[in-house]
């Protein structure tokens, strides 16, 4: 109320935690990973486009795979049952309506060229999605499945991606309500998994302990784990970011 009732008045300059927010979601320009872009597009040039290869490229960004959502689920594909993960949304769209979305994308992002904060924001996504899902081969009494760990990671980083509150994105797309809670209020097991996530980036090793007891995951299996997914992740980061010469 107070930042709306500054801009009313027209003040010159304003601080706080406000405008400080505000600014980090301004990062987002285009937000699709350039070379992946360009060969998901070669993919749905095909003609008879791999579900598998379409459904890879997509997954590998979080921007591009919580669009997707948001077409399958919104009203032009109404359905009796809610698309949740990205294979479930491109058999929802279809390989023709999928095709057109892509070159409609293809229009707009060419105009634009992500900047190194957002391609950081994008590989932190694809980090964390990544070492949630890895975990869940030892966490205990887990509520959600692998594919939920791994997109609640991917989309941990959309409200920076996104000029949008956390809240507002997780309305648009049929995630998990444990997901939407474990983003949003740290709450439930995937929560504690999140957690987790967070405290290792941060070092933060008494947060760490706590997680890794409170969801039954041995101590020792944390480094290796996280260090397999980072040296997973500049894999695919170098694939995802150099065309092939036979994509050219």
């Amino acid at each position: 109320e107070l930042y709306a009732k500054a801009e009313e008045l027209g003040v010159d300059a304003m601080e706080g935690t406000r405008v400080a927010e505000k600014l980090a979601t301004k990062i987002h320009n285009s937000g699709y990973l350039q070379s992946n872009f360009f060969r998901l597009i070669v993919a749905m040039s095909r003609e008879e486009p791999e579900i598998g290869e379409v459904e890879e490229l997509v997954s590998v960004d979080a921007t591009l795979s919580y669009a997707l959502l948001r077409l399958a689920n919104s009203c032009y594909f109404a359905r009796r049952n809610r698309a949740t993960t990205v294979r479930q949304a491109i058999m929802t769209v279809g390989l023709n309506q999928l095709r057109q979305w892509v070159y409609l994308l293809s229009a707009n992002n060419a105009e634009n060229e992500m900047d190194a904060d957002a391609e950081e924001f994008l590989k932190l996504s694809l980090l964390r999605g990544t070492f949630c899902s890895k975990l869940m081969k030892y966490a205990t009494g887990m509520t959600i499945s692998t594919s939920d760990a791994y997109l609640m990671g991917m989309f941990s980083t959309l409200h920076y991606l996104i000029d949008a509150p956390m809240e507002e994105i997780l309305e648009e797309i049929p995630v998990p309500e444990a997901v939407k809670a474990a983003l949003l209020h740290r709450e439930g097991r995937a929560g504690q998994l999140f957690e987790l996530a967070l405290c290792y980036e941060r070092a933060d090793w008494n947060g760490v302990a706590a997680a890794t007891e409170a969801l039954g995951i041995p101590a020792n299996l944390l480094t290796g784990t996280y260090f397999a997914c980072v040296d997973d992740v500049n894999s695919i980061w170098t694939q995802v970011t150099n065309p092939r010469p036979d994509d050219v």
